[in-house]
């Protein structure tokens, strides 16, 4: 309690005042008054910010949550979400020397190795990094209660077609929508299943029966490669190399294509995306072409 005490006056959460004669105290409760600084999260990035940009850092102008110093060959990047930090470099004693200065201006607790973030869990192996969500995958099935549902061998059947009228019967539109949502996230260490949850995420304001059914598909799948995850190796060859394809009039309802494209970086994956086209494609070779162009505007 005397931390949490001293942490608060530190942070002014609260500011100490005499005694009123014709006042009572009310003795063992914690009282607390929004008196200054509302906007506290938005104040502490600012004040977590400041002083970063005053150790030399910059902010990368593609994530305003990423860090970056260079200071001759060593590279370190830190990175903010809420009050929970990653630091990370080329250099160890660098990276410690900023948890240490970071330690004297703000009040922080230093976890260790990184084993755990957003529902990421982070394996060290002695060639690589292995990133996974098997209890973040398990905590879907039991929302699902499928815990015990047998596995399948694809996320979704070659030969599925989803219509938007398709004569079954409603479904529970906000568990469907709860359960493809985590599926969404879940695909950032999954991307094997990325297209299936791009098709079924179509069908958001109106599921029907079928459509729960290729959710449950999906779900299947995972419970026989739970333990599946990205593996990101070391690599001496640093080549942006861009794979993508297309389909042709694939959606039966509106005779749309669908683009998908992933981006390695070595032999890494670090990007993916499925996405309908905005206008009908004349031929499978302009179905291509967009699904090219899109992919390499990304690149680029």
């Amino acid at each position: 309690m005397q931390v949490d005490y001293d942490a608060s006056l530190k942070n002014q959460t609260w500011e100490l005042v005499p005694h009123y004669p014709s006042h009572n105290i009310v003795a063992c409760r914690w009282l607390y008054r929004i008196k200054k600084r509302p906007d506290g999260p938005r104040a502490w990035y600012n004040a977590l910010k400041a002083y970063l940009l005053s150790m030399g850092f910059f902010k990368s102008e593609s994530d305003s949550s990423l860090f970056i110093k260079h200071a001759y060959a060593i590279t370190v990047y830190l990175l903010v979400y809420v009050d929970d930090i990653i630091v990370t470099g080329s250099d160890h004693v660098v990276v410690q020397q900023v948890i240490s200065s970071l330690a004297t201006h703000f009040s922080l607790k230093d976890l260790g190795p990184l084993d755990y973030f957003l529902r990421v869990e982070i394996l060290r192996h002695s060639d690589c990094l292995f990133l996974s969500q098997s209890h973040y995958f398990s905590d879907i099935l039991q929302d699902a209660t499928m815990q015990n549902c047998n596995p399948a061998k694809t996320p979704m059947s070659s030969s599925a077609i989803y219509h938007v009228c398709d004569g079954y019967p409603p479904t529970d539109a906000t568990k469907y929508r709860q359960v493809v949502g985590k599926l969404q996230y879940l695909s950032f260490t999954r991307p094997d299943i990325s297209y299936s949850i791009n098709k079924l995420s179509q069908f958001m304001h109106t599921p029907s029966a079928l459509y729960w059914q290729a959710v449950k598909r999906v779900l299947q799948y995972l419970q026989g490669t739970i333990h599946h995850g990205l593996c990101l190796r070391k690599s001496d060859a640093l080549n942006l190399v861009m794979f993508s394809d297309a389909d042709w009039a694939g959606d039966i309802n509106d005779r749309t294509s669908t683009s998908g494209y992933v981006q390695f970086l070595g032999h890494n994956p670090i990007s993916r995306s499925f996405n309908k086209q905005t206008t009908i494609a004349r031929f499978s070779t302009e179905a291509e072409y967009r699904a090219v162009a899109s992919g390499l505007a990304k690149t680029t």
